[in-house]
């Protein structure tokens, strides 16, 4: 039985029935009493013949005394021998019809645990063998349990290795997608600030794009194209703003910024001179 734990001995599922489907039995008729001695005698022979290796005689024999007297026990034996022929597919389904008729059948659960190593899903296998072994624990079984077990251990700790990196990534895909987000209401903040301030620079301006209170002869300073372009910056128009407002005391608020001096700079020498800004500039 130890041949079939080697993964490199797993039997493809394509591989691992048999044809044609074997007898199941009709389980909703009552057997004669005959039938009952029939089936004692025939149960004798086909567990000689299962012992003496002949596996498919026996299945045949297995298979009419389930005609008679279908039973978890004549389930899990013909099960039992289509393990030793290498058909497993034949051997899970005989099992689990073994459990449908007595759900506590440990030969059926070790049949089935048995089946589903040989078809190599060592998870699945376990599970079978570990309640096998809790209704009715044998040596035999117990090694074989063991070296399912290992190939079973490596199959869930790779599964755990590789839901481990999925989960990683989906955590990061999620803080990337966060962070993006996060940006993104910065800049929508933004321009809706530079908005504003925009939209309030024009409410204090008079028709003509000059603010309002500036002297006359400013106008000339708005035909430049330089100085236009200086005062639609947000920063520049909010300081054109403190300062009439302000007065002196709001300009020196902007003396090391660079680019509202600038800006200042320009209107100044269009107007040949800072004296003759008024508001206090």
């Amino acid at each position: 039985e130890e041949e079939m734990l080697d993964e490199g001995e797993v039997v493809a599922e394509e591989d691992g029935d048999v044809e044609p489907t074997p007898d199941m039995g009709d389980t909703s008729k009552e057997p004669a009493d005959d039938d009952y001695a029939k089936a004692g005698e025939m149960k004798m022979k086909a567990s000689e013949l299962a012992a003496a290796g002949e596996h498919e005689e026996a299945v045949a024999t297995f298979t009419d005394i389930i005609r008679l007297v279908p039973s978890a026990m004549a389930f899990a034996s013909r099960g039992d021998c289509f393990l030793k022929m290498r058909k497993p597919v034949a051997a899970i389904r005989d099992a689990v019809k073994a459990l449908e008729m007595n759900p506590d059948s440990a030969k059926a659960f070790k049949v089935k645990g048995k089946g589903e190593a040989m078809l190599g899903r060592w998870v699945a296998a376990v599970h079978d063998l570990n309640t096998g072994q809790s209704i009715d624990f044998d040596e035999a079984t117990a090694e074989m349990h063991m070296k399912v077990k290992d190939h079973s251990d490596r199959v869930l700790a790779k599964e755990a290795k590789k839901r481990a990196k999925e989960l990683a990534k989906e955590a990061k895909d999620k803080e990337k997608e966060l962070q993006r987000r996060r940006e993104e209401a910065v800049k929508r903040r933004k321009e809706q600030e530079e908005e504003e301030a925009r939209q309030e620079m024009e409410d204090k301006t008079m028709p003509g794009g000059m603010p309002s209170g500036m002297p006359p002869g400013m106008e000339k300073v708005f035909e430049d194209p330089d100085i236009m372009a200086a005062m639609n910056k947000p920063k520049v128009m909010q300081a054109m703003m403190d300062m009439q407002t302000g007065g002196p005391s709001a300009m020196a608020k902007y003396m090391n910024d660079p680019e509202v001096m600038d800006a200042l700079q320009k209107i100044q020498s269009k107007m040949g001179g800072m004296g003759g800004m008024g508001g206090g500039m």
